[in-house]
């Protein structure tokens, strides 16, 4: 009995089996002969639509001198314009100076470094043996005193000088600066060391003779007032 039923479930998956094999054949036959008939997808679009044409504008050339466009159609009517100015003035970008370290004061306007010289631009230097009078009639060594003052603004402070390099033969001239303070400007104010003529720093020289600062003073060293703690230019930062 239980044979029986063994052999009639076997018989029964296996007729199962040859059914379902027999439907995907089927199946697999139609699809194969739906895609044989129908058109192929490019085919049917190409047929029914055809390409877009592209939509000309007119360009307006610019500069037809240097550029052109084969669908340039006049300039519109446009009227070119001046630019703007800017929003905010540009800063004028300065190179960038030479640092010098360890300055030797030479004289009132003239450093050294070795054997070279360096003279500041615009300034007539104040010889370490110049006297100038007091005012009961003697004299005093305003040039030493010169010297000692731009010792003392320096204050063994490295310089920044506008030279192209540090490598400069004998004595240069050029424009210094101490923490930002510029040393001939300094000097001419303060009255320890005259502009040259044409210089723009004539009208600081007549102000500081005006003022009896520096050389038109009298000698600090007898009571005297030290004119050059007295400069605009000293008390903004210089020692």
């Amino acid at each position: 009995m239980r044979l029986h039923i063994l052999v009639c479930g076997l018989a029964g998956i296996a007729c199962w089996s040859l059914g379902v094999l027999a439907a995907g054949d089927r199946l697999r036959t139609l699809d194969d002969g739906e895609a044989r008939d129908a058109p192929a997808p490019e085919m049917a679009v190409s047929a029914d639509r055809k390409p877009a044409m592209l939509e000309r504008k007119p360009v307006r050339a610019i500069s037809p001198e240097l550029f052109s466009a084969p669908f340039a159609a006049g300039d519109g009517g446009l009227e070119r314009i001046d630019p703007r100015e800017a929003l905010t003035p540009l800063e004028e970008k300065r190179a960038p100076w030479l640092r010098l370290a360890r300055p030797q004061t030479i004289e009132a306007g003239v450093m050294a470094f070795g054997t070279r010289r360096l003279r500041l631009a615009g300034l007539t230097p104040t010889g370490e043996d110049k006297t100038c009078p007091t005012v009961d009639g003697g004299s005093w060594p305003c040039g030493r005193l010169a010297r000692t003052h731009q010792r003392l603004f320096i204050r063994n402070r490295s310089v920044d000088c506008d030279l192209p390099g540090a490598d400069w033969d004998g004595e240069a001239v050029a424009r210094c600066e101490v923490a930002g303070i510029d040393m001939a400007t300094w000097l001419a104010q303060s009255g320890w060391a005259e502009a040259e003529a044409g210089s723009s720093l004539e009208p600081l020289s007549a102000e500081a003779r005006t003022l009896r600062r520096g050389l038109f003073g009298d000698d600090p060293r007898n009571g005297g007032p030290d004119t050059a703690a007295d400069s605009p230019v000293a008390s903004d930062g210089a020692p």
